[in-house]
């Protein structure tokens, strides 16, 4: 089919500050398709619903790991933020995110939850069901993320393996979201050895941690971050990235890559990061552009 995949946005959520009538003009426009992926259960119900509405677009389904919410297990927190947020924003979580689950909230059933247990049953219950849905490609994203201080790990981390049970039992890729917690991740992904399949959505961190996820057999997302880091640690890790392990992002309406710092990010822009890739290895762009769709094609199945 050619043209780019931009493999991390969330056009569909509700708060999704632009147009989205007039981004999936332009996104077909310039050849590009989508994966719209899901932070809550609400959320993921959207991304599905959108997808199936709109050709050229696909969904994922999973609860991030700011979403511990009380009562609400698919709070939209993680696109929640007003337009000069997100344009001063290098990543979408904030710590007034973050609310503890609690005891005696209601299931989707009106079922009164008695535990935090019960709570991560339901969640990977009906993340498990969503999977099932039309055009759903991946479990996520899912993940930890201890750049701040709450959620706790532990829950962070009770979270995240319930669901990659559910990656398992359907032998689907999984979207990670790893910030600040590799460490955890890679302790945590030695227990899931069948869950092999996947991508490290918005990579930030150095050559190590990388290295080892590559080894393991996963993808690496790029994206507008690549573009304007000052960090010589993060572009060393980008420049050592195997071609054949990397898929393009965009994580609209965040991370605008340069030229257009200052704007509103779609997945339009998936082409300016492809553009950057290209120029910082000295290749052209189809080259990218061939390569980056083949991946996300094998590891998505689209």
């Amino acid at each position: 089919m050619g043209g780019l995949i931009d493999t991390h946005c969330h056009v569909h959520a509700a708060n999704y500050p632009l147009d989205r009538s007039e981004v999936l003009v332009r996104a077909r426009s310039a050849r590009v398709r989508m994966i719209c992926v899901g932070t809550g259960v609400e959320d993921s119900r959207r991304a599905v619903d959108f997808a199936k509405e709109n050709e050229g677009v696909y969904a994922t389904v999973g609860v991030h790991p700011s979403e511990l919410a009380i009562g609400e297990l698919s709070a939209d927190s993680h696109c929640s933020c007003d337009g000069d947020q997100i344009l001063d924003s290098t990543h979408p979580v904030s710590p007034t995110s973050f609310v503890g689950v609690k005891s005696g909230q209601f299931d989707s059933r009106g079922v009164v939850l008695r535990s935090e247990t019960e709570i991560f049953d339901t969640i990977a219950s009906q993340v498990k069901e969503l999977a099932k849905r039309e055009r759903v490609v991946a479990i996520g994203e899912i993940g930890l993320d201890y750049h701040y201080e709450a959620p706790d790990r532990a829950r962070q981390i009770e979270l995240f393996e319930r669901q990659l049970q559910v990656a398992q039992d359907l032998e689907m890729p999984v979207v990670f979201h790893v910030r600040e917690a590799f460490e955890d991740f890679f302790a945590v992904m030695s227990g899931f050895s069948k869950v092999r399949r996947g991508v490290v959505h918005s990579f930030s961190d150095g050559v190590e941690n990388l290295e080892r996820a590559v080894e393991m057999g996963f993808y690496v997302g790029v994206n507008g971050l690549a573009t304007f880091t000052k960090s010589a640690e993060q572009l060393e890790a980008y420049a050592r990235l195997p071609l054949e392990r990397m898929l393009l992002e965009t994580d609209a309406p965040y991370l605008t890559p340069v030229p257009f710092r200052g704007k509103l990010n779609e997945p339009t822009y998936v082409g300016f990061v492809a553009e950057w890739v290209a120029k910082s290895r000295r290749e052209s762009r189809s080259v990218i552009e061939v390569a980056t769709t083949k991946n996300a094609a094998d590891l998505f199945g689209i």
